[in-house]
């Protein structure tokens, strides 16, 4: 028993030996759409362009895995019917977990990797306005894939699905959308600069 529990110790020192911590800064454009639940809905939602920045930190371990989380300033758009109604700001933590590829002969210029994990969004901005109610927290769920180039830069797209509600509840005109279902979904592709 004894020693099994040597032999983990070792094993986890020598993991920690071979992990690598890097921060860095992150910025981006996100192209953000709302996703209404109700099949009978009378409204329809078209992409819309906003953007994101802030600061990120990536952990590589061994065996080619890793994990990044970042702290972003991100703002989406909404339209509705083909109207703008609303920006929304937020503060989100993606967390991901990673797995590099490691390509004989071109590892050290270029770098492959896929990441999946959920991203907490805090909405910042007035929780009420003209027409909507907006959820305190948005919770959504990346899937993506990028590159590392030269071993500091890293590109990546990520597909974003909502898991809860971003708008509480809505009203349009004479119609009221119910919080059963506004969702957003949409693209973010990101640039990194690690140090």
């Amino acid at each position: 028993m004894k020693k099994a529990v040597l032999l983990l110790v070792f094993a986890a020192l020598a993991m920690g030996a071979q992990a690598q911590l890097r921060f860095g800064v992150k910025a981006g454009v996100g192209i953000n759409s709302l996703h209404f639940d109700e099949v009978a809905s009378n409204f329809d939602s078209n992409n819309r362009t906003g953007f994101t920045g802030g600061l990120m930190l990536d952990l590589n371990l061994p065996l080619g895995f890793g994990v990044d989380g970042s702290v972003m300033y991100t703002r989406r758009s909404g339209e509705i019917n083909n109207e703008e109604v609303f920006s929304r700001d937020y503060v989100s933590i993606p967390v991901n977990v990673k797995y590099n590829f490691s390509l004989p002969v071109v590892s050290q210029v270029l770098k492959p990797f896929l990441f999946t994990g959920p991203e907490f969004s805090f909405y910042v901005g007035d929780k009420k306005s003209s027409v909507c109610e907006y959820s305190s927290c948005s919770v959504n769920w990346n899937v993506g894939a990028g590159l590392e180039l030269f071993n500091h830069l890293q590109v990546a797209a990520a597909y974003n699905i909502g898991m809860n509600n971003s708008i509480k509840e809505a009203i349009f005109g004479d119609h009221e959308i119910s919080s059963s279902g506004i969702k957003d979904r949409g693209w973010t592709v990101t640039a990194a600069y690690l140090f």
